[in-house]
C-alpha cells in the first residue's frame, strides 16, 4: 500500500484537533465552532491532497517501474493468449 495516501487523512485529522481544541479554550460558540471546524477540516483536506500529488511526482523511480511491471504484464498474456490458440 502506498503510505503517501495517507497524507491527506492524517493532515485533516491534525488540523481538526488543533482547531477544536483552540476553539474550545476561546470559547467560541457552539455553532460557529462547528461551522470553523467545517471549513478548517475541507481547507487542510484539500491542502493534503495536494501535498500527496506533489510528492507522488517528485518519485519517478516507483512510476517508471509500475509502468514497466504492467507492460511485461500485457506482454505475457499475449504470449499466453497465442499459445493457447496455436
Amino acid at each position: 500500500m502506498n503510505k503517501l495516501r495517507l497524507l491527506p487523512p492524517i493532515v485533516t485529522f491534525g488540523a481538526g484537533a488543533v482547531a477544536s481544541v483552540l476553539l474550545y479554550l476561546f470559547q467560541i460558540d457552539l455553532l460557529w465552532m462547528l461551522l470553523v471546524l467545517l471549513i478548517v477540516l475541507v481547507v487542510f483536506y484539500v491542502i493534503g491532497v495536494i501535498a500527496m500529488k506533489i510528492l507522488m511526482d517528485c518519485r519517478p523511480d516507483e512510476k517508471a517501474e509500475t509502468i514497466e511491471t504492467s507492460e511485461e504484464t500485457d506482454v505475457d498474456a499475449k504470449e499466453t493468449s497465442e499459445e493457447v490458440k496455436g
